[in-house]
């Protein structure tokens, strides 16, 4: 019990309360536990938010597809994670992602009638949780308003990073080329071209119908790097002098 307490209070959700609180709140409210073998659905896409999940051990493929079913994207998570906080309130009280077990998991989830009537009473839960919901609304407000470069690898990115779960780690990418260029508002071949070129640099590999990012973060760096090096280079030209 203290491992799995100690678990809980790596998540943002309980940051700041000591295990002495933390234990006689966990004593006052009702907890479900459970364990699921590898390859198990814990959570399925459009399931009713009705509780609050805690990953406290394992790891988890997050599995996201459009609404239009003509791409997917599948992620990794790993414990301890908070699952779709923001989903537990709203006009829409689904899950977005289907969750399927790739080791042994455990869980916690705690009912949303225990939520209202009990931990947002307690100060430090209800900013800790305001925090994860304000969050999570400032990242993908702030996506929405980033105007990425020409480039195809830039937009590609943009791409990646909002439809997904997480900012960070390994992507796959569900689709097919003609698809993906009608997202990208470019042509099959221009497409094709710009993601045999990340391929070529180790930041993607290709596969019939999928893509896999093996870390988002270093494409990002990639392009953060080939914006600045653009961005040197006309301010060079610009002024007329050229390093020697």
């Amino acid at each position: 019990m203290e491992t799995m307490y100690e678990t809980l209070l790596q998540l943002p959700l309980f940051l700041g309360l000591c295990v002495e609180d933390f234990t006689n709140i966990i004593e006052k409210i009702e907890l479900h536990f459970a364990n699921y073998q590898q390859g198990k659905e814990l959570i399925h896409k459009n399931d009713e938010c009705e509780q609050l999940c805690f990953l406290i051990q394992g790891e988890l493929s997050v599995v996201t597809t459009s609404t239009d079913e003509k791409f997917s994207i599948i992620e990794k998570i790993k414990a301890p994670y908070v699952i779709e906080p923001y989903s537990l309130f709203g006009l829409r009280t689904q899950y977005r992602s289907s969750y399927i077990s790739l080791t042994e998991a455990s869980t916690i989830c705690i009912p949303k009638n225990i939520i209202i009537g009990q931990l947002l009473n307690y100060p430090i839960f209800r900013l800790n949780f305001l925090n994860i919901l304000s969050n999570r609304t400032q990242s993908v407000y702030n996506l929405l308003w980033i105007n990425p470069k020409e480039e195809i690898e830039d937009i590609f990115a943009q791409f990646i990073l909002t439809h997904s779960e997480n900012f960070q780690g390994k992507k796959t990418l569900n689709i097919r080329i003609k698809d993906l260029a009608l997202y990208l508002f470019r042509t099959r071949i221009k497409t094709s071209n710009a993601l045999n070129h990340l391929q070529q640099l180790g930041l993607i590999e290709m596969h019939r119908r999928e893509i896999i990012i093996p870390d988002i973060n270093q494409l990002i760096h990639w392009r953060i790097k080939e914006n600045q090096h653009d961005t040197t280079q006309k301010a060079t030209k610009k002024s007329g002098t050229y390093p020697t």
